[in-house]
């Protein structure tokens, strides 16, 4: 191992990681031309070219002038790396501190020059920027760590963890530097070896980090998009189907029933007729939420199809699920919608559909449609279909 850390040419290597960190910051742009409303992307595709030119340019040390390899070159990875770290916070909505970039930036737009037109100071150099990639690096590993347990779970440690390696080897480049110090950035040491391995491996790591947590987002809002009502944000008719079917999957197992209700809006039409479909919309956004609201914790609620709701009551009798279809009847008669200047009072009709007679989800399902047809007689109604149980609340 150590004879082939002797053999590896440091410049060629920091020249083939600006290469190949500029590949990286273009398949990101790419990414931000296919996916633009997601903050972040384009800030972090910027933050990797930054990164990237700097590293080329460092590895023309000796060709070029000490300003462009030096000066420039090292601007461009501090000033990169920042971006990155706001990148980050800004995709995940997380608020990033300027604090935290002007301290980790300033010693280096400072400092740099210093120690290479007035005191040449080679280590100084690597401390002042192994400083630079620690804070930001550091941070933004901070932020990650609060993720943890949020949208971006599996993405979020992976990112985490690559930049809790490079922060310690940061940290022990910049330590094994004041204890061990030498005077060449190209000098074929281990320690300068291992750190090109470690910075093409994290800034790889990284990029694909980010690959991963754009792609974890993007899958999970297509799933929301296919399970979730874009209006009302509650399930959508697919989403409440998987949920009946593993309810009814449950009942066959252990033979525990639940029961379905059928919910429709009364004179729906005349309210998009008079006010609009704006004023529609509110309505059946606000009466999702206030229904929703009243529910159980268990209990599921899911937008059917225009002005009907199919609510999941698990583990609910016929007389139980008949107690909370009054209970959402009384709250939506004794609501106001408001729109603008205008208010409107609405009235529901319930239909109850129950397991314990029904072999199969359509039957259910007919059952509480059958009940509803038969609320909407009167309006304002909640009705099933087991006469049995009309002494609890008669028809209206």
């Amino acid at each position: 191992m150590m004879e082939l850390l002797n053999v590896i040419n440091i410049q060629t290597a920091i020249f083939l990681i600006g290469v190949s960190v500029l590949i990286q910051s273009g398949l990101l742009w790419l990414q931000s031309m296919m996916i633009q409303e997601y903050r972040g992307i384009r800030t972090a595709a910027l933050g990797n070219l930054l990164f990237g030119i700097g590293m080329l340019l460092t590895s023309f040390r000796g060709i070029a002038s000490d300003f462009l390899t030096i000066i420039l070159a090292n601007y461009l990875v501090a000033i990169g790396t920042a971006a990155l770290y706001v990148a980050v916070c800004r995709f995940v909505n997380e608020r990033y501190r300027p604090s935290i970039i002007v301290v980790a930036t300033l010693p280096v737009l400072v400092l740099l020059p210093y120690y290479t037109f007035v005191r040449v100071d080679f280590v100084a150099r690597i401390v002042i920027m192994g400083l630079n990639g620690m804070i930001l690096v550091g941070a933004l590993a901070v932020h990650l760590f609060r993720l943890r347990h949020g949208t971006y779970r599996f993405s979020v440690l992976f990112l985490t963890y690559v930049s809790l390696v490079y922060f310690i080897f940061l940290m022990s480049r910049s330590v094994g530097m004041l204890i061990y110090p030498i005077a060449d950035a190209f000098s074929p040491t281990p320690v300068l070896v291992f750190h090109a391995v470690a910075l093409f491996a994290s800034s790889f790591l990284w990029s694909m980090g980010f690959f991963l947590m754009v792609s974890q987002r993007l899958q999970m809002d297509l799933n929301e998009l296919a399970t979730v009502d874009s209006l009302t944000r509650i399930p959508n008719r697919r989403a409440m189907v998987a949920l009946l079917e593993a309810e009814f999957a449950r009942k066959s197992r252990v033979d525990i029933g639940f029961s379905v209700l059928l919910v429709d809006v009364d004179h729906f039409k005349i309210i998009n007729d008079r006010y609009g479909h704006e004023m529609g919309d509110i309505v059946l956004r606000d009466m999702a939420q206030r229904m929703r609201d009243t529910l159980r914790g268990q209990d599921f609620i899911s937008r059917w199809g225009g002005e009907e709701f199919l609510i999941l009551l698990p583990a609910t009798s016929l007389r139980e699920a008949a107690e909370i279809s009054e209970r959402l009847r009384m709250l939506v008669e004794q609501s106001v919608f408001r729109f603008d200047r205008h208010q409107v009072s609405l009235t529901i009709s319930i239909g109850i559909g129950n397991s314990g007679a029904c072999p199969d989800l359509d039957k259910i399902y007919k059952c509480a449609d059958l009940a509803l047809y038969k609320a909407k007689l009167t309006r304002n109604a909640v009705a099933w279909n087991d006469m049995n149980i009309e002494q609890i609340y008669p028809l209206r």
